[in-house]
């Protein structure tokens, strides 16, 4: 356990409380897609809550941990960078598990990415799907409008292009939950929780 992991499961409860609270409240047996994973620190909560959860990470170090942290659990585990397309990118490993940022077209990794609909077509339809890369949001939606058309529910830590991903889920028959939305701490990041209208 490093400082950055250790911090991680410390602030799982406060850090982001809308998640949290959104985790709760979806059905037992939902299929959660968590997308950026990181370690799992949210896929480990749904997990325990009872939905079943595929854990999308691409860094090195947090897939490692994850891998860990999902064994024996209601998680699957993938190695993936999801995107817009499936095209070959470079990616900016962080080097410690924990840590956050690690970029598409950053770094020196050469990495298929895949799209969330093709991802769909192998893991199943999400009920519920949490969106948190540390930018390029708009891309991931991009690519996965059939998972779009039929979720629930989508959170998304939004870094860049507001406005455009506003735009994605209304097209998408979505609206912001104002109701769990409120309980964002105000120096958390920037997540929006989406419920079909």
């Amino acid at each position: 356990m490093n400082d950055w992991v250790r911090w991680r499961f410390e602030t799982m409860l406060t850090k982001e409380p809308e998640t949290i609270e959104w985790i709760k409240r979806m059905p037992p047996g939902s299929l959660f897609w968590d997308i950026g994973a990181n370690i799992g620190i949210y896929s480990l909560y749904a997990a325990k809550t009872g939905k079943r959860v595929i854990a999308f990470e691409p860094d090195l170090q947090n897939l490692e941990a994850l891998r860990h942290n999902a064994t024996g659990k209601n998680i699957t585990v993938v190695e993936a960078a999801l995107w817009s397309g499936v095209e070959l990118l470079t990616f900016s490993d962080q080097g410690t598990a924990g840590k956050s940022g690690g970029q598409l077209g950053e770094g020196s990794r050469l990495l298929w990415t895949e799209t969330g609909d093709r991802m769909m077509q192998i893991h199943g339809k999400p009920d519920y799907v949490k969106i948190d890369i540390d930018g390029f949001e708009e891309e991931i939606l991009l690519g996965m409008p059939e998972v779009l058309s039929r979720a629930a529910g989508v959170l998304v830590e939004i870094n860049q292009n507001l406005f455009q991903i506003f735009r994605i889920m209304k097209r998408f028959g979505f609206s912001e939950d104002l109701g769990i939305g409120k309980l964002r701490n105000r120096s958390s990041d920037h997540n929006y929780i989406f419920r079909r209208k």
